[in-house]
């Protein structure tokens, strides 16, 4: 029990970092260029519940990343945000980082006192373990949660308190994962259509094995078939509302959950899905390769089944989000967060606090 406890712990985490490592690595696509005209196609209407920075203020802010805030060749359509912000006074340099780099040249600059980025995307890291390493200043200084403009973000930002005290600055959210999967190789299998159990409150983790399972089974003769590739594993044990972490404010202790009865049933489920054949390991880069490759279905967030890799004529997918524990009634859908972070050093509050 302890070995399947701790293989599918670490199935778990090392999935939930892989989710925040995919991405190129390549710097050539973001680098701005000088030798183009931004293009502002959509007109921003000016707010007063943002005010302009201070005149006597610094209003450029630094930011460290993989691609630049700023219109680029690449991309040369001016953000909405980014328009707002310099109607507002303000300005931003870019300085870039590749994925492999970002959080070492982010620490390299605050040790050495040296060019500190203003902000930085939230990122995995970020809270708490990059935060009690002193990388990162609390906002509550520049941004007031009571106010209409922060008000309904603030049960999200509470989640990111440290003694008293709030780092994470919530701007947007993304499905995390989602299940693509190919309808007409369900029609052909006989198999119960996953969207159709959803809408009929049908959709959770007893019916997906079910289906993955009879897939896998009825493979013919010298073919190898799979249940599911990507990202999957740190979302299963996230639907049952636990957390393999615990933190309790009043006593600003951490400690581990991971014998919760509940997260155990999850880290066996997985166990098991492993053991029985159910999952293709290793990386599979669209849906269409991995249903190429035997696979029924694949976890992965909407870039890896719209835009570029979208359904072809004739080809027929459904989308479900990651089914849910049969014993929480609860649908969890588990969110990539849009935000950003205040990086310790950093004293051009009041732009910074304009960006927010």
């Amino acid at each position: 029990m302890n070995y399947k406890k701790y293989i599918a712990a670490v199935m778990a985490l090392s999935m939930a970092t892989g989710v925040a490592g995919c991405g190129s690595s390549s710097d050539s696509s973001s680098k701005a260029e000088d030798d183009f005209s931004a293009t502002e196609n959509v007109a921003v209407a000016d707010t007063e519940s943002i005010e302009a920075i201070p005149e006597d203020a610094e209003k450029e802010i630094l930011y460290l990343g993989e691609g630049d805030l700023n219109p680029t060749k690449g991309s040369p359509e001016k953000s909405t945000e980014l328009q707002l912000f310099e109607s507002k006074g303000g300005k931003i340099r870019f300085q870039q980082t590749s994925n492999e780099d970002r959080f070492d040249n982010l620490a390299a600059a605050i040790t050495a006192n040296k060019d500190i980025p203003d902000i930085f995307k939230y990122e995995w890291l970020a809270f708490p373990s990059q935060v009690v390493k002193d990388m990162y200043q609390p906002i509550d200084s520049i941004v007031d949660f009571s106010q209409p403009l922060w008000s309904a973000t603030k049960d999200t930002a509470d989640q990111f308190m440290l003694n008293g005290k709030h780092y994470v600055v919530p701007l947007g959210y993304s499905a995390s994962a989602m299940l693509c999967y190919d309808k007409d190789i369900i029609d052909a299998e006989g198999l119960d259509d996953p969207y159709e159990l959803y809408v009929n409150n049908e959709w959770t983790w007893k019916n997906w094995e079910d289906i993955m399972s009879s897939y896998v089974g009825n493979a013919p003769a010298d073919t190898e078939r799979y249940g599911v590739n990507g990202f999957f594993r740190a979302h299963v044990v996230q639907q049952t509302g636990k957390r393999l972490v615990n933190y309790d404010p009043a006593t600003n202790e951490f400690s581990s959950n991971l014998n919760d009865p509940d997260i155990e049933k999850a880290q066996n489920f997985l166990y098991n899905m492993m053991k029985d054949g159910l999952i293709l390991n290793g990386w599979v880069g669209s849906a269409r390769d991995c249903f190429n490759q035997n696979c029924l279905f694949y976890a992965m967030g909407d870039w890896a089944y719209t835009g570029n890799q979208t359904p072809k004529e004739g080809e027929n997918w459904g989308v479900v989000p990651i089914p849910q524990y049969d014993d929480n009634q609860q649908k969890i859908t588990t969110s990539d967060m849009t935000a950003f972070m205040w990086v310790k050093g950093s004293t051009r509050s009041e732009a910074v606090k304009c960006w927010f």
